[in-house]
């Protein structure tokens, strides 16, 4: 038989030992540990593209040099960054919000495993699958264009004075030009001042340069300059050629002199000079429509039919308006050099439309591809057992990409792009949230606080059993 003050020194130890026990287990894993919790903004990429990863860590306790290891599992899949996962101090319930770019290399699924170390050890664990998909489409090479404006100034002068000639070279493309080549012309013989040959070795995105000179131009009348002329390279020494528009400038003879005279034919008393300038002007409009429809259909590009249209009425008013001023019908050359100039503008504006309808297309293409991508990995988990809670949302991601692609296929490429990017959005909204509660699931499960209190309860339990049987014998 135990004595009775056993008894009372078992059941006191019962009583307070059990709360003891409890915070001894409990707080290793509820209040001793940091928390971290991982944000990716794509969980979706291919290769070439990024992602940004966010890990959020606080603590309920006061840690110190903290650092932060990533683990991607299989390593050949991305680049990381790993710029920023360190700070001396972290102050209780603050977060600490390192980011860390991951570059897409190769397809496949790889995690990335996080861990939160300090002084001690590991404070804190989780992980992220990014999942990485192959480039179905090709895409176009990025190339530079280079703008050329020639500008007179004075446009209007007189015999004996000095024109200034500038001409600004702009890269209104994606990616840089290189090996540049400006050249201009002078027909007239006459002293220059300033250059006529420029060479620049790059010009990159949105950068330009000019180049200037002048001279005293003796010529008198009406006429048209010739087009100053750029060549450059890209890529693997890819050349490409572009012109200026030719600008029309008009000399005065000096006060008391007489200009020279000429021909007249009609009313209007129209020149052979003036005439030629004119012919002159609608051939410069006509090879500058041509040069960007052979660019055009190099690219594979559907042309409208009235562009052909527009070419052809300006290839035959411009040969009408060379005949006619052969046989000095200056106001016939005039006139249908007019028309010939104006089919070659219109020609010019609707194929240029034409280019900026089809870069639209190929960019909206591709982001419709991306939705759909995205919106099947949705759907994938939708099926799985269980989940269901967001059915509501994946709906109208489901509604707002059949509506992208509607707009696709009627032309309307930017409202095409604005619904393809809510489903992008949407859906990775959903991805980001179900890997959340698969995280959290997986936490709660394997917390190791809650193990040992379950262990600990047990003991307890056990022992109070055997105290009870040995007091009441």
């Amino acid at each position: 038989m135990l004595p009775k003050f056993f008894f009372s020194i078992s059941g006191l130890l019962l009583r307070v030992g059990i709360p003891i026990f409890l915070c001894l287990t409990l707080l290793p894993g509820f209040v001793l540990s940091a928390k971290c919790q991982v944000d990716v903004d794509d969980s979706l990429i291919s290769p070439g593209e990024i992602a940004f990863l966010t890990v959020d860590v606080t603590t309920p306790r006061a840690l110190s040099n903290l650092h932060i290891l990533l683990s991607p599992t299989p390593g050949n899949l991305v680049r990381l960054d790993k710029t920023g996962g360190h700070t001396k101090f972290l102050d209780p319930r603050q977060h600490w919000k390192p980011s860390f770019v991951v570059e897409a290399v190769n397809p496949g699924e790889v995690t990335i495993f996080v861990d939160v170390y300090d002084s001690t050890g590991v404070v804190c664990s989780t992980k992220e699958t990014i999942r990485i998909v192959p480039i179905t489409q090709n895409p176009e090479p990025q190339k530079p264009e280079l703008e050329i404006l020639k500008r007179p100034d004075p446009n209007k002068l007189k015999v004996g004075e000095e024109l200034t000639i500038t001409i600004i070279v702009e890269n209104r493309g994606r990616v840089e030009a290189r090996n540049i080549v400006l050249e201009d012309q002078v027909v007239e013989k006459v002293p220059i001042v300033g250059e006529t040959i420029k060479k620049v070795p790059r010009l990159g995105r949105g950068e330009k340069f000019e180049m200037s000179y002048r001279y005293k131009p003796e010529k008198i009348g009406k006429y048209v300059l010739p087009p100053a002329r750029v060549v450059y390279s890209y890529a693997n020494n890819i050349t490409v050629e572009a012109e200026s528009i030719a600008p029309l400038i008009e000399v005065l003879p000096k006060p008391g002199e007489e200009p020279p005279t000429e021909p007249e034919v009609g009313e209007e008393g129209l020149g052979s000079v003036e005439a030629m300038n004119m012919v002159l002007k609608a051939e410069t409009a006509v090879q500058r429509a041509e040069k960007l429809l052979e660019k055009l259909l190099d690219d594979g590009v559907a042309v409208p039919t009235a562009v052909l249209v527009l070419l052809d009425s300006a290839h035959g008013n411009l040969e009408l308006a060379k005949q006619a001023h052969s046989k000095g019908d200056y106001k016939q050359t005039v006139v249908l050099s007019t028309l010939s100039e104006e089919s070659a503008n219109q020609a010019y504006q609707t194929l240029l439309e034409t280019s900026k309808n089809e870069e639209n297309k190929k960019r909206v293409a591709k982001t419709l591809e991306k939705a759909r991508k995205v919106l099947e990995e949705t759907n994938r988990i939708v099926s799985e057992p269980g989940e269901t809670w967001f059915v509501s949302s994946l709906e109208e991601a489901q509604k707002k990409l059949l509506e992208a692609e509607e707009c696709y296929k009627t032309g309307e490429y930017l409202e095409a792009e604005k619904l393809a990017g809510e489903t992008i959005k949407i859906s990775s909204q959903l991805l980001e949230q179900h890997a959340k509660r698969k995280s959290a699931e997986k936490r709660k499960l394997s917390h190791p606080g809650l193990l040992l209190t379950l262990l600990g309860v047990s003991t307890l339990i056990f022992l109070a059993r055997i105290f009870a049987k040995k007091r009441n014998v």
